[in-house]
């Protein structure tokens, strides 16, 4: 490298560092500082502050995580914070006093934001609600409108089966009161049997065609789910990918910061 070139390192230009931690959900401050120091040791405790906030997301951070997840980054990252200002040789009483008198006055923003993300939280389980409640009466109604096709098929078979024992009954006294008129009796029979065929055909064709659209309807609440089920797996695919390109340009950003500083 050129520091090598002129026989140099980084510890004879005497540069020094600091790592910004961006903190302005919790205490309302653009970032929290670290003190001063070589890039060597700079560079261990930018490690343990970045893994205690944990990603940096592109606009305000309850649109990715819920209010405990936040509170739990914020106790995590000042603990750290803490630790990294006492091996610094600095007051951790008076940093985590003015910290916490930060937090304090910030509060009042906090809860309003948690309260606008608790009523958009509401709104979209209402509008689930509603959904799946859709989904049901309807899936009720179909339900309803089969077990009613089917009673009246029953009813039609058992009113084909009562004509068809009326009509038998009826010939056989025909054909003991009079023996010449049987044959004209057995075609009425005949007619008769045909048509109750017929109409049992109609029927059961009847009964066939609503267990398919019965079918044709399950098939679609199935779909919808699973459309559902892809809709929130590209969502979480989505925020991984957010995040992946967060942490890139939080490393980039880093390299370009330590590239600079080396040029300098």
């Amino acid at each position: 490298s050129a520091l090598e070139e002129q026989g140099l390192t980084i510890r004879d230009m005497k540069s020094s560092f600091r790592v910004d931690v961006p903190t302005q959900y919790w205490i309302g401050t653009t970032s929290m500082k670290t003190p001063h120091t070589m890039l060597e040791e700079i560079l261990p405790i930018w490690r343990r502050l970045r893994e205690a906030r944990g990603p940096i997301y592109k606009g305000r951070i309850l649109k990715y995580v819920g209010p405990l997840d936040v509170q739990r980054i914020w106790e995590k990252l000042l603990e750290e914070y803490l630790a990294v200002i006492g091996e610094c040789g600095k007051d951790v009483c008076a940093h985590r006093s003015r910290l916490q008198r930060l937090f304090d006055l910030h509060g009042p923003t906090r809860e309003r934001a948690e309260r606008t993300w608790n009523r958009a939280r509401m709104a979209e389980e209402d509008v689930l609600e509603r959904r799946v409640a859709r989904l049901e009466r309807s899936g009720r109604h179909r339900e309803t409108l089969c077990m009613a096709a089917e009673d009246r098929l029953q009813h039609h078979i058992l009113r084909i089966e009562r004509r068809e024992r009326a009509s038998m009954a009826s010939e056989e006294k025909r054909q003991r009161a009079l023996a010449r008129a049987g044959a004209r009796a057995l075609d009425r029979d005949r007619r008769a049997l045909a048509a109750a065929d017929r109409e049992a055909r109609r029927w059961q064709r009847q009964g066939e065609t609503m267990e398919r659209d019965a079918a044709r309807c399950l098939t679609r609440v199935r779909r919808l789910l699973a459309w559902w089920s892809k809709c929130a797996h590209r969502k979480g695919r989505r925020e991984s990918r957010r995040e992946a390109k967060a942490r890139a340009r939080t490393a980039l950003q880093a390299e370009r910061a330590a590239a600079q500083a080396a040029r300098e």
